[in-house]
């Protein structure tokens, strides 16, 4: 350019430097646009996305929720098409699931089991209207005639009769058709699932030596549907084709990483193919997005495959508009975001960052985000609008297939409160958040403190206590979370009144206190009121009393019976923390398990041993007790009982007599024939000297 400046003289420099200013502009420009933050209902922080990272929406019930009167609007006000309104929202997946035969003929008419009722054909709907949108296809494959999930992978009705070979023959046919017919139908299918969530089972076969034929089974079908209709349309391909379908592995509970390496490791060994390991992460449940982070690198690194989170999501409100319970509202579980339309947006912009900062992150998909109430919001009224249109998570038909679950708890969407539309069919600020993670965006409401991280302590009291020493047990500071997801320290003043009552319960009650004292935080010129939990024991013996140290190996787990692993340390149903040790079976599966502790070394004296307890459905034929052992003979129990959702029983055992040398053992002991589908947790074990109350 220098030469061609030269020769032009003044006017050939004069052009290059506008030249220059013009390219130096319009890239400023660019990057003003690309970063710029869009005045918005909302917070959301912009996140560094490649082109093709997935951003999909699972709206597998959105045929029957139409069949039932539901209608969508745009942010207009005008009725729309939920294709239309979720691409236009920056989505480029939908996500489906299929179910192998999800009705009931009564003799006079085809009854659905609930849930979108998502047979094939449905599934083929849904996927037409997908790609009309612009937007591809995420299939999901259940291998069951109804829900398939951790705790149920129960086998399609038409394969019960089949052993694992013939169930992998069936699965095979079964994803081959499907795929043809899909494909045949124009539908543009970018990714396929070979089950959901297959913790624990697949099309009801169980143990990996067995399970890895059926997912070889699927596999090799997604292959050769797309290999075979490729052909039939003219192309010419390799015996190793490049494949445009990705082949995905699913599975939940991310927290618990030998699971997934165990997965990993059998689908190796079998040389089944797969490109994209899919985790179901929900916030509320499933333990810290860094966690998460190690996990995906982990797979990503060990086992040379993509990783995604396939499931998430987050409530915008407590609130139930259909009359059945939804699944969180927050209760029983620690959560690190306001319950609220900012909150849903800083949560799910959370999981979307993590996944990108893993170098194999691809993609995130919401989980029924338009799963919202049908009918007046009544159960009464609701129930046969659910019944004729399947648009409930169950119908009562179900009950054929799924007695203890489906046929006992059907009704409505338990998903509504974490929806991106209200109960009316209007959109949430959120339903432009794939849009706003590409640019960012400020609310025009400003900036204020939404919540309180949740705020506990331990303690351990002496009879001198006075009202200075209740205040040294309590934080000097809390987080402050502001709505642009700021986590801010914030400075308390503590409600006395309350102080003082902690006083009086701490000097005159014996064993575990748990006390809930009041303060307001101030963070930046704002104030909100929020409520601490305060822990006041004699002491306590036990180790990792309540779960939170991923190490148990101080903790002895004894399973009565074939099925292993049904119960295990986890995030749901907490009491305190972040975790506790929970246990859940369908229904008619037996749970018969202990877990115990041995203390040693302890000195001669009287001691108490006390822990916490929650749970329901345990139907009929059950036994429930904790347990004390000196020296490996038995020296007392205490029974108790499923105290039913949101509440906790305390058994006690008190004055247990010690001698210098002896070994004591504390446990807890579940007998349960399971009628109904059990669950529960335990949290928070204290075995202390009592001479110190």
């Amino acid at each position: 350019m220098y030469n061609k400046l030269k020769k032009h003289g003044k006017h050939g420099l004069l052009i290059g430097i506008m030249l220059f200013v013009v390219i130096v502009g319009v890239f400023v420009a660019f990057r003003l646009f690309r970063d710029a933050d869009i005045n918005s209902e909302i917070f959301v922080e912009r996140v560094e996305l490649n082109d093709d990272f997935m951003l999909g929406a699972d709206i597998s019930s959105v045929l029957s929720l139409e069949e039932s009167g539901v209608t969508f609007h745009g942010f207009d006000g005008n009725e729309a098409d939920l294709f239309q309104l979720f691409a236009d929202g920056g989505a480029n997946y939908v996500r489906v699931r299929i179910w192998n035969d999800p009705w009931y003929y009564d003799g006079t008419t085809l009854r659905g089991f609930g849930g979108g009722n998502n047979d094939v054909p449905r599934a083929i709907e849904i996927g037409r209207r997908a790609t009309a949108a612009g937007m591809q296809l995420l299939v999901n494959f259940h291998y069951s005639d109804f829900w398939a999930d951790p705790a149920k992978q129960m086998v399609p009705r038409a394969w019960e009769d089949m052993n694992v070979d013939e169930k992998a023959e069936a699965l095979y046919q079964f994803t081959y058709n499907t795929i043809i017919e899909m494909l045949e139908a124009g539908i543009d299918i970018g990714m396929v699932q070979i089950g959901n969530e297959t913790n624990n089972g697949i099309a009801g076969v169980t143990g990996w030596p067995f399970k890895v034929r059926l997912f070889a089974a699927g596999s090799a079908a997604i292959i050769d549907a797309e290999r075979d209709f490729r052909i039939s349309q003219g192309e010419n391909l390799e015996e190793y084709f490049p494949r445009n379908i990705r082949i995905a592995i699913h599975k939940t509970n991310p927290e618990n990483f030998w699971d997934f390496t165990q997965a990993g490791l059998s689908l190796a060994s079998a040389g089944v193919v797969y490109d994209v390991f899919g985790i179901s992460y929900y916030p509320f449940w499933h333990g810290s997005l860094e966690n998460l982070v190690e996990l995906m690198n982990l797979i990503a690194n060990t086992f040379d495959v993509d990783v995604a989170v396939l499931e998430t999501s987050y409530a915008f409100t407590r609130e139930d508009t259909d009359g059945h319970t939804n699944s969180w509202s927050g209760y029983m579980t620690t959560y690190n975001y306001p319950i609220s339309v900012q909150g849903q947006a800083n949560a799910i912009r959370d999981v979307v960052a993590a996944v990108a900062s893993v170098e194999r992150g691809i993609g995130v998909f919401l989980w029924e985000p338009a799963w919202i109430t049908v009918g007046s919001g009544d159960r009464a009224t609701n129930e046969p609008i659910w019944e004729e249109h399947g648009s409930g998570w169950a119908s009562s038909f179900a009950a054929i297939y799924d007695p203890y679950d489906a046929g006992t708890y059907w009704g409505g969407s338990s998903w509504d409160n974490q929806a991106f539309f209200d109960h009316n069919g209007h959109p949430l600020p959120t339903l432009n958040l794939f849009n706003y993670l590409q640019t960012g965006a400020v609310s025009r409401h400003g900036n204020h403190i939404d919540m309180i991280l949740h705020s506990q302590s331990e303690a351990i009291r002496n009879p001198n206590l006075d009202i200075t020493n209740i205040v040294d047990m309590l934080p000097e500071t809390v987080t402050a979370v502001f709505a642009n997801n700021d986590r801010v320290p914030a400075s308390i003043i503590w409600n006395m009144d309350d102080i003082t009552e902690a006083l009086d319960i701490a000097t005159s009650q014996g064993g575990v206190a748990t006390i809930q004292i009041r303060g307001q935080a101030l963070a930046n010129d704002y104030m909100l009121d929020f409520s601490h939990t305060l822990t006041l024991s004699p002491g306590n013996l036990v180790q990792n009393h309540s779960f939170e140290d991923q190490e148990m190996d101080m903790w002895r787990i004894n399973f009565h019976g074939d099925a292993q692993g049904y119960a295990n340390r986890g995030m749901d149903n907490v009491r305190t923390g972040d975790f506790g040790f929970r246990w859940w079976r369908s229904a008619n599966q037996p749970i018969h398990f202990s877990i115990e502790q041995d203390i040693n070394d302890l000195p001669a004296g009287y001691y108490g041993f006390e822990t916490f307890i929650t749970g329901g459905d345990a139907g009929t034929g059950w036994e429930i007790y904790i347990y004390v052992l000196i020296n490996e003979e038995f020296f007392a129990r205490q029974d108790t009982a499923l105290p039913g959702w949101q509440n906790w029983n305390n058994p006690a055992i008190t004055n247990i007599p010690v001698q210098d040398g002896d070994i004591v053992t504390i446990g807890v002991m579940l007998n349960i024939e399971n009628t109904n589908g059990a669950w529960g947790t335990l949290d928070d074990f204290f075995f202390y000297n009592m001479s110190v109350e």
